[in-house]
């Protein structure tokens, strides 16, 4: 049996496209034609939704034929045949600037020309003569009328008596305009003296545009309007003439010129209309509900923008290609036509309900899921209905392990299998479906812990992210190849690859990961070198460390003779002035790793015993004197003597120099092992002050004279005072070691005085001559005896 059901779904979309708006002339003027409209139904109306900002003076769809009310802003499409129609709407409306000047008056006699005269009360007012004021009545009184003006009522106008010349221009003005512009022009007009009303032509650049024929009626404004293109112009003349020559009569008032641009702004409305339609039929039904059917959507809309959807209720699609199907078994069997052009959408669905004859009814069992140990899988075709007997094809064949044409297999794979089931008897067929489900979803190995070992750290702890023992069976690797089971943390000191093997325990299927541990235990290499001293020639001294070269960042730590420092980053070389040990503690700030070194400074400053002896004298006994230095006599002293004014003769790099003048002398003993010296120093005076030795003038021995005496008083004098007399050929009688001899004989005699203190001594010489008037005896020579 074959039911139809036919079912619509009309989907009415509005959706906004980008809008193709036209330049407006007129500032605030704006046509809105709304949004894009869609309908899949064209018997439901479709109303359009204009709007227009501003001051419109007229609106307008196009094409008109295609709109309910072409000069309302929503009127109902009228199209119902499929397709895209676009309407515009166009809004026209006129700018805010009034090109005429002084066009109601309120400027007075100004702005334009006349060949009528100006005429200014008090009188009455002739023919062919104009007025400008705020009420007609004074200028003819009394036949005319009281009038206020068109504007407010109160303001001016332009007051005339109309000229018994036909033809006279009254009022002309020129203005520059656009060429190929529309323009609108406005002006209003009223009688104020009732009999023989004027007749008013208007020309535009000399072309006649319209006549206005007054009335009878007293202050009623008429108002004349008319639109008009500029063409090529670029200037308009507008003019006005009376064309009533009558005399008597023929009296009006003008107010209120207007001309202003047209404005026109457009938009685009898009509205798409869609007869979508559905078809289903089986042309051909099968025998057994084994066979496969066709399914037949001709009828069904077409094009471009069409596609198709299969479905079924109870039934099998076996495959589609567009409109066309291939069904299997009872079921209710849907096509559903979509209609969508990328921004709208609307579907139409038709059903067949449709039973199959001869039903073979079945199920395929199977026992359990794929895994990733790959253990097999049975899976059993049962027949509910039929007699019997039966045949069986298992498909895909290459995936049988065992039972092929029997009811039972077995398998492994994951995948549908399909059984096709014929009975014997009445040649049907029923294809049962099974699909084997696969359980191989992997557990995800993850390890969180340490990844160094250190000099802070030496042994690394490891945490599996995973943590039910119950699901997952967990095998831990180390290095050395150990291994550690059932367990989610570990300890170890190895550096090395560690593997985490989980194995869920339902489906056994794994996940490894690797989990590496590095040694960062470098010490860092310091040296600060031999001990060190501070003796008289240094101070201190100064500490230079050296390492090896290496990177990172590390700590050193100073502890000196004088206390600890602060810590420092950067190895900077130190000075001590103080012995005692020093300690350099450098730590890797990156792997803990510490190394020391040590030095010690000595103190050797100890300053020599030096004496450099007494003072003493040099004088006129002793010219010279070996000073008696004393002090160290090993092999590190070094012995320096030094004279400030005096001399040293010999032996000046020994405690017992020679010297031979007056002056300080100074002793400097360094020990050479520490280089400290000791000074010391000694004076020596000098006393060679010579006595005087004084004796006068030289004296004469007379013949008379037995002894005389030769008298030193004017020699030095004093208790150590010694004086030697000497002569070599005269006779010193007594007087010897005084200061007067008496001698006993001419010759030379000498005196020595002698400082018996500083030996010093002093010498003086007198001659004593013999009296030289004295006899002389005399022998002759002897003479010969012959």
């Amino acid at each position: 049996m074959i039911k139809g059901r036919a079912f619509i779904l009309a989907l009415f979309f509005i959706f906004l496209l980008e809008e193709n708006p036209v330049v407006s002339q007129c500032v605030g003027l704006d046509a809105d034609a709304g949004v894009d409209m869609f309908t899949c139904d064209p018997n439901l109306p479709v109303q359009l939704n204009g709007s227009v900002r501003g001051t419109a003076t007229r609106n307008y769809w196009t094409p008109m034929n295609g709109v309910s009310d072409p000069y309302i802003l929503d009127p109902i499409v009228t199209f119902k045949i499929p397709g895209i129609y676009n309407f515009k709407l166009t809004t026209e409306g006129l700018s805010d600037k009034n090109l005429v000047v002084n066009g109601d008056f309120e400027s007075g006699n100004s702005g334009f020309s006349s060949n009528y005269s100006f005429f200014k009360l008090p009188g009455w007012i002739p023919t062919g003569a104009y007025g400008i004021d705020n009420d007609p009545a004074p200028y003819y009184v009394p036949e005319f009328v009281s009038c206020g003006d068109h504007t407010t009522g109160s303001g001016r106008m332009m007051i005339l008596n109309g000229s018994m010349v036909g033809g006279l221009n009254f009022w002309c003005q020129t203005i520059i305009v656009k060429p190929n512009t529309d323009y609108y022009f406005e002006s209003f007009f009223t009688s104020i003296y009732p009999e023989d009303p004027s007749t008013i032509r208007i020309s535009f650049n000399g072309n006649p545009i319209q006549t206005v024929q007054l009335e009878t009626n007293t202050c009623d404004w008429i108002q004349y309007a008319t639109y008009w293109n500029s063409g090529a112009a670029t200037t308009l003349t507008i003019c006005m003439q009376d064309m009533n020559v009558i005399g008597w009569g023929n009296d009006f008032a003008m107010d209120d010129i207007s001309l202003y641009e047209k404005c026109i702004d457009e938009d685009e409305v898009s509205i798409e209309i869609v007869d979508l339609k559905a078809v289903l039929d089986i042309p051909n039904p099968p025998k057994c509900s084994s066979q496969p059917f066709d399914l037949k959507g001709i009828g069904s809309s077409v094009g471009p923008k069409i596609k198709y959807e299969w479905s079924s209720l109870g039934g099998k699609i076996l495959f589609n290609n567009g409109i066309s199907a291939q069904g299997l078994g009872s079921g209710i069997y849907i096509l559903k036509v979509i209609y969508s052009n990328g921004l709208t959408y609307c579907e139409k669905e038709e059903s067949i309900d449709y039973m199959s004859p001869n039903v073979l009814a079945g199920k395929v069992f199977g026992d359990s899921l794929s895994n990733c140990r790959l253990d097999t899988i049975q899976l059993d075709a049962k027949v509910l209905t039929g007699n019997g007997d039966y045949t069986y094809r298992w498909s895909p064949d290459s995936l049988i392990l065992l039972g092929q044409n029997t009811e039972r297999i077995r398998v492994v794979q994951p995948g549908t299998y399909t059984v096709t089931v014929t009975d014997k008897t009445t040649g049907c067929e029923l294809l049962l479906d099974y699909e084997v489900k696969q359980d191989t979803l992997h557990p995800i190995a993850s390890v969180q812990g340490d990844t160094l070992i250190d000099c802070t750290k030496n042994v690394v702890a490891l945490n599996s992210l995973l943590t039910d023992t119950a699901r997952y069976q967990f095998i831990w690797t180390k290095p050395d190849q150990t291994q550690i089971k059932d367990s989610v943390k570990i300890k170890s000191n190895l550096s090395g690859k560690y593997t985490l093997t989980v194995i869920d325990k339902k489906n056994y299927c794994q996940d490894i990961i690797d989990w590496n541990v590095k040694v960062d235990s470098l010490f860092p290499q310091i040296d600060l070198g031999t001990d060190l001293v501070i003796d008289c020639k240094n101070n201190g001294v100064n500490i230079i460390p050296t390492e090896t070269s290496q990177t990172g960042m590390f700590g050193y730590f100073w502890n000196m003779p004088t206390g600890a420092l602060v810590k420092e980053t950067k190895l900077l070389d130190k000075i001590s002035a103080q012995s005692g040990q020093v300690i350099l503690k450098v730590i890797n700030e990156q792997n803990g790793c510490a190394s020391s070194d040590t030095l010690l400074i000595k103190d050797v400053r100890q300053l020599p015993i030096i004496d450099a002896g007494v003072n003493d004298l040099l004088t006129c006994k002793i010219n010279s004197i070996n000073l008696q230095g004393s002090g160290p006599t090993n092999a590190n002293t070094k012995i320096n003597w030094t004279t400030n004014g005096g001399n040293i003769s010999s032996n000046p790099n020994s405690y017992t120099p020679i010297i031979n003048k007056s002056g300080w002398y100074i002793m400097t003993v360094t020990d050479t092992s520490n280089s400290c010296s000791s000074i010391d120093s000694v004076f020596i005076d000098e006393n060679k002050i010579a006595p005087v030795a004084q004796l006068g003038p030289d004296l004469v021995f007379k013949c008379s004279d037995t002894l005389i005496a030769i008298n030193a008083s004017g020699s030095s004098q004093g208790s150590n005072i010694q004086y030697n007399w000497t002569s070599i050929n005269g006779t010193i009688k007594q007087g010897q070691g005084t200061q007067q001899i008496e001698v006993s004989s001419s010759g030379d005699y000498k005196l020595e005085v002698i400082d018996t203190i500083n030996g010093c001594r002093d010498t003086a010489s007198i001659k004593v001559t013999p009296d030289q008037n004295s006899p002389i005896a005399s022998i002759s020579k002897p003479d010969t005896l012959t």
